[in-house]
């Protein structure tokens, strides 16, 4: 919102500004130079860390360097005489740009900047973890707060902040905002609909208690079972659950005069039958292979089990009021149309369209549940362009169980992908042995260099040409003396600096074996450069130990594996709940009329969701479990009662309530603005609203 200069001159005083801020570890903005006394391994291991000594002790290189150090010194003055005495070569600066971005961006007056000069760039590392979502969110705040105390005119200035850290404050709020608002909404307007429906609010108390127990019997069951709760427990556990708020519905809608137990006895079979269908369902997926999934069917089977015990043995025992009775206009439902053979007819044509549909049913495309804007994603791959950093979709690994070959490894790879650069198939890289190479090449690099001798005889010459004083360059020479004894560098030697945690993210260790990631940066042709890594596997020694990864790819497979386990673990499961139904009904017809109505409305909701939102993500999938669930409960309570007039009517009145609540939450839950939250409870919601359809038309007479 600035010219270079202004913008130039603000970047600075934020840099110091932002190095105060506690849990900020280094403000970058290309300036850098008086911080180098703050990275004394840095500067101590600079010989260590240059490639090619030879080159840059010979007459003409050295001479060029301190033609340059002239300048360092007309634009910094005295306060770059300090560390132009200790590095007449340069070292200090190469490095400091060679491990911070990739490739390197456009400067004006030592800063980074955009190519048009209308921005300029930091880049800001804090030492909280990335899941420290309180903890990044401090230091966001502190950060905003120490720009707008810039003496600047604000209407000339703004600041944009990209990253993952970003993300997950920005989702935070989003989630904070979201939770508060349709929490709120959700529970007014489930109390307001059973107070209105039972017109008793002892009942509506009663009936929270199954829920609130459910839900501690899940995360009882996870604990036990698992010692620890998995992300996508918390995401769907308590939203499966509801289930369980239907069942004190049918309870207290068949609840008369004669009590609360007669009332239990009435409804206990379909409830039970229903409840133990979806149990085995959600037992295929506690189960699976996936702790995620396993941890998700655990929570729902515990909760709903204690759910429907608490419905059926601890409620009628409370002695409750009888609600009121269904409205007349219930009993005039009864005698609307009924269609048995709609159920069937429309399952079979909403699989059909599923099979002309093929693999446009499902969609694994991350981004469509992911709660970052497609703004805030475009401007994170813009300024992560401008400042030369990697690019986040494509790396390449290196593994095996000796450390050592693994760093070998790495610089024989990034050695080949100079080639690469040169093709212009890439910019540049982030690689750890920029700051940990071999102990080989750490080895080879220490005995290049010349003695402090001979390296103060090289000096000598070009300095006294260049106008430098005698003796300028002693701290220089000092530090040579002491490389001989100088320790070689391992990732273990960078804790407690800046740098650990680029160390730590490029190399770590699991399961035995040492992990490299080489991050290309500048990469305008993802597929030439995978086709490169193809065609150049490097050298025969490492050539088993390098892999070229596509993340998106690995990520879209990860999600097909996950749906995968899911439709076999539920297909097993309606085997199972189709046999106990059978034994149970007694008959294939009696069969077919309590599965037909909840299947067709997950088939149609499928396939609209499928059609309208470019293919069925796995939370959608999650949402059509709970579809079947709920529908193979209105299913069965109106083909057990479909038959009796007034039972009937209770019955249809109770699905409606279960449906008008259930549903409701769900659909206020469909105006989320998290994607992944809306497409839940849409997908419940139409889900819910067909299945009540459905088992109505597919009704007994009476």
């Amino acid at each position: 919102g600035a010219g270079p200069e202004v913008l130039a001159e603000a970047s600075m005083e934020l840099a110091d500004r932002f190095a105060s801020i506690d849990g900020i570890v280094r403000a970058e903005n290309g300036s850098g130079l008086e911080a180098l006394d703050e990275h004394a391994l840095l500067v101590s291991h600079r010989f260590l860390l240059i490639d090619d000594p030879q080159r840059r002790t010979r007459p003409e290189a050295i001479a060029r360097a301190l033609e340059d150090r002239l300048g360092d010194l007309g634009m910094g003055g005295r306060q770059a005489s300090d560390w132009v005495g200790r590095d007449p070569l340069g070292l200090l600066p190469e490095l400091l740009l060679d491990i911070s971005p990739a490739s390197e961006p456009e400067t004006y007056d030592g800063v980074w900047f955009d190519p048009d000069l209308e921005q300029a760039l930091m880049l800001v590392t804090t030492d909280r973890p990335g899941f420290d979502v309180t903890g990044q969110e401090s230091i966001i705040e502190a950060m905003e707060a120490e720009f707008g105390a810039l003496d600047f005119d604000p209407s000339r200035l703004s600041m944009e902040m990209t990253g993952p850290p970003v993300f997950s404050v920005e989702s935070a709020r989003q989630a904070r905002r979201d939770a508060g608002m349709l929490s709120t909404l959700a529970g007014l307007w489930v109390i307001l609909l059973l107070a209105l429906a039972w017109r008793r609010m002892s009942l509506v108390v009663a009936g929270a208690l199954p829920l609130a127990l459910a839900v501690l019997a899940g995360l009882g069951a996870v604990h036990l079972g698992f010692g620890w709760v998995h992300g996508l427990t918390l995401a769907f556990g308590f939203t499966l659950l509801g289930i369980a708020m239907d069942y004190p519905v049918h309870l207290f809608s068949h609840h008369r005069a004669g009590g609360g137990r007669q009332a239990a006895r009435a409804v206990a079979w379909p409830l039970g039958l229903g409840a133990l269908s979806t149990l085995v369902a959600y037992g295929a997926i506690w189960i699976s292979a996936s702790p995620g999934l396993a941890q998700l069917g655990a929570f729902s089977a515990a909760g709903l089990l204690v759910a429907a015990g608490i419905t059926l043995l601890i409620l009628p025992r409370l002695n409750l009021p009888a609600p009121a009775p269904p409205p007349t206009s219930i009993d005039r439902l009864l005698d609307g149309p009924r269609a048995a053979w709609l159920p069937g007819l429309a399952l079979a044509a909403a699989c059909g369209a599923g099979l002309w549909m093929g693999s446009g049913m499902w969609s694994d495309d991350l981004s469509r549940l992911g709660p970052v804007e497609p703004a805030a994603l475009e401007r994170d791959a813009r300024l992560r362009g401008h400042l030369g950093a990697g690019e986040v979709g494509y790396l390449f690994v290196v593994a095996d169980s000796d450390r050592q070959r693994v760093l070998q490894a790495t610089e024989a790879l990034t050695r080949d992908l100079e080639q690469a650069r040169e093709q212009g198939l890439l910019e540049g890289w982030q690689s750890v042995d920029r700051l940990v190479p071999s102990r080989q090449t750490q080895e080879e690099r220490r005995a290049a260099w010349p003695d402090a001798d001979e390296m103060k005889s090289l000096l000598e010459e070009p300095a006294r040409q260049a106008g430098f004083r005698s003796g300028a360059f002693d701290p220089f020479i000092d530090d040579l003396a002491g490389l001989d004894d100088l320790p070689l560098l391992d990732p273990e030697r960078w804790q407690d600096t800046p740098f650990a945690g680029p160390v730590a993210n490029l190399l770590d260790q699991r399961d035995g074996k040492w992990r490299s990631l080489v991050i290309p940066a500048g990469v305008s042709d993802p597929a030439a450069l995978e086709a490169w890594a193809r065609e150049n596997p490097g050298d025969t020694e490492y050539r088993e130990m390098r892999e070229w990864i596509d993340l998106q790819a690995v990520s879209t497979g990860m999600v097909t594996d996950y749906r995968r386990d899911v439709l076999a673990s539920l297909a097993v499961a309606l085997g199972v709940i189709a046999l106990l139904l059978l034994l149970r009904l007694g008959s294939v017809k009696a069969l077919v009329a309590v599965l037909g109505p909840p299947l067709a409305a997950v088939a149609i909701t499928a396939v609209g969701m499928a059609a309208i939102g470019g293919g069925l993500t796995i939370v959608q999938l999650m949402a059509l479990i709970l579809v079947a669930g709920i529908g193979l409960d209105y299913s069965l309570f109106l083909q057990r009662f479909g038959d009796q007039r007034a039972a009937a009517a209770r019955t249809l009145w109770s699905i409606i309530i279960c449906a008008a609540s259930t549903g409701g939450v769900f659909a206020i839950l469909s105006v989320s603005g998290i994607a992944m939250l809306s497409q839940l409870g849409a997908t419940a919601a139409v889900g819910i609203v067909l299945a009540l359809v459905l088992s109505w038309i597919g009704r007994k007479s009476c």
